[in-house]
């Protein structure tokens, strides 16, 4: 092999490697945001095929957390939602979704048998299409949604790090809250919120 194609092997190589490590690395950013907007109605699957739908969750605080495999983020984020999860599971008023944005090959089977090798007991939904991961425009992993008991999305969380942050104390400090202090909302915003798979454009 001439000293020329080894040395674009290599330079293919090296890219390839670079660029799988940036996006297996821990994102260096946290942002957290404080939103008011109304949830659209949804549906999606878990991981035996059946329909999930968002008025399933009518008065109760949501936890979405959108992820994928490929997420290094997310990968190292879920022994502390596991214990978020544990900590509520027995508590009715509280509802985790762990999305996965049905990308980049993660398909119902492969995320199935993740969760499976891993032991997480957390629930799973698959967005068939990515269609609520492109409404709420989630670019980056993992990001985190948590709506109220009226349907309002009152907190996104984007990244993760395990030395820039405490991430279940801060999720479970926003669950405390919606929990003991509920919803703060008008009630004709209610009325929109939480309709099954209704979105308006």
């Amino acid at each position: 092999m001439s000293k020329k194609i080894m040395l674009a092997v290599l330079t293919i190589l090296l890219i390839a490697t670079c660029l799988w490590s940036m996006r297996q690395k821990v994102y260096q950013f946290i942002v957290t945001s404080h939103v008011n907007e109304a949830l659209s109605g949804f549906a999606l699957m878990d991981l035996q095929g059946h329909a999930i739908r968002s008025s399933e969750f009518e008065d109760k605080v949501l936890f979405l957390d959108f992820w994928s495999t490929w997420c290094g983020a997310c990968l190292q984020s879920f022994p502390e939602f596991q214990s978020v999860y544990e900590n509520y599971r027995a508590n009715p008023n509280v509802v985790f979704l762990a999305v996965n944005m049905g990308q980049d090959g993660d398909t119902p089977e492969k995320v199935r048998e993740f969760i499976n090798v891993h032991r997480y007991t957390f629930p799973v939904a698959y967005d068939e299409g990515s269609k609520l991961t492109d409404r709420y425009e989630v670019k980056y992993l993992p990001t985190v949604l948590i709506v109220d008991q009226a349907g309002t999305i009152r907190l996104r969380h984007i990244g993760y790090s395990k030395t820039l942050e405490n991430y279940s104390l801060l999720l479970s400090k926003h669950i405390d809250e919606l929990l003991n202090h509920g919803p703060d909302k008008p009630e004709s915003n209610k009325k929109n919120a939480h309709k099954d798979g209704q979105h308006q454009n």
